[in-house]
């Protein structure tokens, strides 16, 4: 029998949900660059969770240009993989009215996109990426134009454990901040920051936790106090040389 694409999704949810134990990992396929619907970022994000997680998010060849959300971010609320393709080649935008991904709960993976005009001006935290309570680790991805109005954490606000690879941080802003806010143990490695700004701590990065820095490129980001690269007292930056 053959089923349409979208009634072959539904039969592979509802075939996992029905089973005692837990289906094997799936591929699940991203075909369009639309907000929401079969063949959407979000459906795959939202059929990722109905799963129980473990499974990797994937992007047909044809999808390239910007995804725009519209009515909310996307929640990753279980283990996840993303696996872009490319940064230079796909965008996943905020649309400069809400945040691009909230993470809270599992091991989170995204690589291979750009995370862009994500905007927040409620008093919350994190425009790019939020993670709470989770174990993040983003690779070759670029942040740009991610606005924290007040608050911290432009791109990036950590409170989970996050490690950050290979990416670049331009543009961003935040109160605190302007790329990256650390609120829990991360670990940044061959990472680039420029332009970014804070109008108060860590033009780049402010640390209030426990931050370790590998190989990075820092400049041209502004703040009122520290520039670059923040600390609260009590809470040092660790620079070093990936061995």
């Amino acid at each position: 029998m053959r089923f349409p694409r979208i009634g072959l999704v539904v039969l592979l949810i509802s075939a996992c949900v029905s089973l005692p134990r837990h289906c094997s990992a799936l591929n699940l396929l991203v075909y369009n660059t639309n907000n929401a619907g079969a063949g959407s970022l979000r459906q795959s994000v939202q059929d990722n969770n109905a799963l129980g997680g473990g499974n990797t998010i994937v992007f047909s060849n044809t999808v390239v240009g910007t995804i725009s959300l519209v009515g909310g971010n996307l929640t990753l609320s279980t283990d996840t993989t993303i696996v872009g393709p490319g940064a230079s080649v796909l965008t996943v935008s905020g649309a400069n009215t809400n945040r691009v991904f909230d993470v809270t709960g599992g091991t989170v993976l995204i690589s291979g996109l750009t995370v862009a005009n994500g905007r927040l001006a409620d008093g919350t935290v994190g425009a790019g990426i939020q993670c709470v309570a989770a174990d993040l680790t983003v690779s070759n991805c670029f942040f740009s134009n991610n606005v924290t109005v007040g608050n911290f954490g432009g791109a990036i606000c950590n409170f989970g454990n996050a490690t950050i690879l290979n990416s670049t941080f331009r543009t961003n802003t935040a109160n605190g901040g302007g790329a990256i806010y650390v609120g829990g143990f991360t670990i940044i490695s061959n990472c680039t920051f420029v332009a970014n700004v804070s109008t108060y701590r860590g033009g780049a990065v402010w640390n209030a936790s426990t931050a370790r820095l590998f190989n990075c490129t820092v400049v041209s980001n502004t703040a009122v106090t520290g520039g670059g690269i923040y600390g609260n007292t009590g809470n040092p930056v660790t620079f070093g040389h990936d061995s």
